[in-house]
């Protein structure tokens, strides 16, 4: 799973994973992930489309 922070901070660090403000982190901690997506702050990255507007295939 993918997670972004997106809060004031140029980054955080939790549990020893760090992570920058706007960048998407892999989390393979299950337990982890649903902690840091409690947070206001934390978005999950879903895959779509690329920002030049043509589908991630």
């Amino acid at each position: 799973m993918k997670l972004k922070y997106t809060g004031e901070l140029d980054r955080v660090t939790v549990r020893g994973v760090d992570f920058p403000r706007n960048k998407p982190v892999t989390i393979d901690c299950e337990n982890l992930a649903e902690k840091m997506l409690a947070w206001p702050d934390v978005v999950e990255v879903k895959r779509g489309a690329k920002a030049d507007g043509k589908n991630a295939s």
